[in-house]
């Protein structure tokens, strides 16, 4: 590399190191897992969340908690040059006060759609439910979305009460 100065040196590397080759499963997972470990939100992917109140406890204690994930129109990706390809990681995890967790929810969406739904997804965006059951208690939950086609992760920290 040349500079036009006579006093200026240049540094720089002559190559970098990359890690050795993941298997594509894997490194989703460890993204997800990474995000839902994070104290901070992954903003690449935008996700919110919104939730039903707590079911009836059941006999061991546990309510159910459902939740939606909620994606606006335009967030994920759809390869309509593959026959309207999608492809997401939703996943969830509810903490108590020491970090330790006490829930978890995991899905995996891929697939080819129809006209019609990939339509849907363009203009209501993706509404995907999931659920799991905690005790009474106080709970960090960490929400993440992978768009597995842009390899982007979005998350949302949010605190609950479960009564």
């Amino acid at each position: 590399m040349r500079v036009r100065r006579a006093d200026l040196k240049v540094r720089a590397r002559a190559g970098y190191y990359e890690g050795p080759p993941q298997e594509e499963k894997q490194q989703i997972k460890e993204e997800i897992e990474t995000a839902l470990n994070s104290p901070f939100d992954y903003t690449a992917v935008p996700l919110g969340v919104q939730w039903s109140a707590a079911k009836e406890a059941s006999p061991d204690g546990k309510r159910k908690i459902a939740f939606m994930f909620v994606m606006a129109p335009g967030v994920a990706t759809l390869e309509e040059t593959d026959n309207n390809h999608l492809s997401l990681e939703f996943a969830a995890v509810a903490k108590d006060a020491k970090g330790l967790p006490m829930g978890a929810f995991s899905k995996a969406v891929q697939g080819h759609l129809a006209a019609a739904m990939a339509e849907n997804i363009k203009t209501q965006g993706v509404r995907f439910p999931g659920a799991m059951e905690l005790p009474s208690g106080e709970y960090t939950m960490i929400f993440a979305v992978r768009d597995n086609i842009r390899r982007l992760t979005g998350s949302v920290l949010v605190a609950i009460k479960v009564p």
